[in-house]
C-alpha cells in the first residue's frame, strides 16, 4: 500500500489531467475560437456524445472489474502487468469520467449526466466535495481500526460500513470546510484578487445656464398711458 497508494506522487497523473481539463475549460470560457468550435462540434453531435459514453463506461468498468480475479487469487499477474495497471488505472478511470461528463460540463442540457448530477439534491454535498475527498480515508481507517473484533466480510456488513463512512466523511468535511477552507477562500479574495471591480466614475455635475430676463428690466407703462397710445 505504501508504494502504490499512500505516496502523493502516485496521483501525479490525475493532478496533471485535472490541470489540463481546467485550462481547457478556462479557454472555453474565454471564448477561444478553436476550443469553442471543438466543443460545439462535440456537444452538437448525438453520435459523438454516444461514443463518449460508450468509451467512458467501457474504460471505467474495465479498470474496476479487471483486477477482481487477481484480488481473488484466480489469476496471477506478472510484475510487468501489475506495473502497467498501477501506473495507468487512474489515468484510464479519469479519461472515462471526463468523456462521460464532457457534454454536461460544456452546457449540453439534454445530457444524462447533466440531468442526474445537475439536480439540486447534490448542491450541499458539492460544496464540501473536496473536503470529503481529503477526509474520507481518515473516516475509513477510523472505522477499521476501531473494531475490537474481526469483521466478517459480507454484503450487508459492507452496506452498513459504507453508510457510516459516508456520514462521517460529510461531517468531518463540513467541519474542515468551515474551519479551514472558507476562511482561506475569504483571505484569497482579499489578498490575491484585489479590487477587480473598478468604481464607476461619478457623473459630472450638470451645469445650468441662467439667461437674464430682460423683460423685467423694461419700465412698466401705466394702464392709462397704454390706452392713450393705442
Amino acid at each position: 500500500m505504501d508504494k502504490f497508494y499512500y505516496k502523493p506522487y502516485i496521483r501525479a497523473s490525475a493532478y496533471m489531467m485535472g490541470l489540463w481539463s481546467g485550462m481547457f475549460y478556462n479557454e472555453w470560457k474565454a471564448k477561444n475560437e478553436t476550443v469553442c468550435k471543438m466543443v460545439d462540434r462535440i456537444t452538437g453531435s448525438v453520435l459523438i456524445r454516444t461514443l463518449f459514453y460508450v468509451i467512458g463506461i467501457t474504460l471505467v468498468s474495465t479498470i474496476v472489474w479487471v483486477v477482481i480475479p487477481y484480488q481473488k487469487g484466480e489469476v496471477v499477474w506478472s510484475n510487468v502487468g501489475q506495473g502497467f495497471y498501477n501506473a495507468l488505472n487512474r489515468v484510464g478511470f479519469l479519461i472515462g469520467i471526463m468523456l462521460m461528463t464532457f457534454p454536461a460540463m460544456f452546457g449540453c442540457k439534454n445530457d444524462p449526466c447533466h440531468i442526474i448530477l445537475g439536480n439540486w439534491i447534490w448542491s450541499p454535498i458539492a460544496k464540501v466535495s473536496f473536503c470529503m475527498y481529503l477526509m474520507h480515508f481518515i473516516a475509513v481507517l477510523m472505522g477499521i481500526f476501531s473494531n475490537r473484533m474481526d469483521m466478517y466480510w459480507q454484503y450487508t456488513t459492507m452496506i452498513y460500513s459504507f453508510i457510516a463512512d459516508v456520514v462521517w466523511s460529510i461531517l468531518m468535511a463540513t467541519l474542515l470546510s468551515i474551519m479551514v477552507e472558507s476562511p482561506i477562500l475569504g483571505m484569497e479574495k482579499l489578498l490575491m484578487r484585489g479590487d477587480r471591480k473598478r468604481s464607476k466614475p461619478e457623473p459630472e455635475p450638470r451645469r445650468v445656464e441662467f439667461q437674464e430676463d430682460t423683460s423685467l428690466s423694461r419700465p412698466l407703462v401705466p394702464e392709462e398711458e397704454r390706452h392713450v397710445n393705442e
